[in-house]
């Protein structure tokens, strides 16, 4: 006889910070502090002062996603053209943070902002 069950597994929410350790693309694991891509249940965080600059974009034809997104003074997020950024909670810009929006590029938030 086999026996099986469900277990069902909830993943909980988790600060994921930008380190821009190996390249400048969203999708790459080894971008992140946690070691791997955020997902719409974490809080995103992209400091200043990046080594090479190496500031997080979302490329053509991918999409990104995050509960939370934060993104510090002096930091900035590229979205190329067909790429698309989606917050579900809130999307903080602090003193001169900025978020580039290439032409077709698409930043949805679907929660509060600040």
């Amino acid at each position: 006889n086999v026996l099986s069950s469900m277990v069902a597994v909830t993943q909980t929410s988790a600060t994921n910070t930008w380190t821009g350790a190996v390249s400048t693309f969203w999708t790459d694991a080894a971008n992140w502090g946690c070691g791997r891509v955020p997902n719409a249940n974490d809080d995103v965080i992209v400091p200043a002062g990046i080594p090479n600059n190496y500031f997080p974009i979302v490329t053509a034809g991918t999409t990104g996603n995050t509960k939370a997104l934060t993104i510090m003074p002096g930091a900035k997020i590229t979205i190329n053209s067909t790429g698309t950024l989606v917050v579900t909670k809130e999307l903080t810009l602090l003193g001169n943070a900025r978020i580039d929006n290439k032409t077709g590029g698409v930043v949805q938030v679907t929660g509060g902002g600040n």
